[in-house]
Parts: structure tokens; C-alpha cells; sequence
């Protein structure tokens, strides 16, 4: 398995090779975002997708059952630790505000383990003024 340094590496790389795009809003598709080894690592992690009915296309409807990569499961899971030392390194914060044209100065990284299944949609929104940054794998 990668270390922090390792995967921090390897996403600067994705990021450097990212394709922009201006519609329907200005983003980057990444390929190859993160080891595969990472990617097996977080995949078993023991969390399973909560039951979920209709969420009206909103988060918040289930914020119950979300999941984050926060003190506690950094200190549980060593893959969820690494990927937010990752994620932190002053490496990738760098090449995300170059690339991205932004500054993440005094800002602070949110991690979300978004178990969607098949059949749930988010409706389309704006986020809020806070989130400087929005990143989806």
C-alpha cells in the first residue's frame, strides 16, 4: 500500500494531466486519480451503503448516515489517514491552486466516503460560499 507521500505523488501526477473543460461549469476530469492499491484499500473498508429511500435529490435528507474521513475513522483505518495527509500535503494543495486558479489559504479539507448506490441522484446546486473546492472520485 502507498504511504501518504505515495499517493500524494501519484494525484499531483493525475492532476498535471488533467483535461479542463468549461461546460456546463468550469472543471477537470482526472483519470487515474489514485493507486489502485488505495482504491482496493478504501473499498474495503468496512462500511456498507445505508438504506436510503427517496432523497428528494438532496444530501442533507441522510446526513445521519453519511460518512466522513474525520478523527475518527483516521485513527481506526491507516487508509483513511493516508489519504487525508495526502490530500493535505502542501504538494497537492499547491497543484490544486495553480491548476484550479484558486487560493485554499486558511481553508480546511472535508473528506466524505459517499456510498451512493444505483438509483440515487443529487439535483443540480451550488455549493455553499465555504466550500472553495469541490473534488469528486
Amino acid at each position: 500500500m502507498h504511504d501518504a507521500a505515495g499517493i500524494a505523488a501519484h494525484f499531483a501526477n493525475s492532476l498535471d494531466h488533467s483535461r479542463a473543460e468549461t461546460a456546463p461549469y468550469r472543471h477537470w476530469l482526472l483519470h487515474d486519480g489514485l493507486p489502485p492499491e488505495t482504491c482496493a484499500a478504501i473499498d474495503a473498508l468496512p462500511y456498507a451503503p445505508p438504506p436510503i429511500g427517496d432523497t428528494h435529490g438532496r444530501r442533507e435528507t441522510n446526513n445521519s448516515t453519511r460518512l466522513f474521513f474525520g478523527a475518527a475513522a483516521r485513527a481506526q483505518h491507516a487508509i483513511c489517514n493516508q489519504l487525508a495527509l495526502a490530500l493535505q500535503s502542501n504538494a497537492v494543495v499547491q497543484r490544486i491552486e495553480s491548476i484550479c486558479g484558486i487560493d485554499l489559504t486558511g481553508f480546511f479539507l472535508r473528506i466524505e466516503y459517499c456510498l451512493d448506490t444505483d438509483g440515487f441522484w443529487l439535483e443540480p446546486h451550488t455549493d455553499i460560499g465555504v466550500k472553495r473546492f469541490t473534488m469528486l472520485i
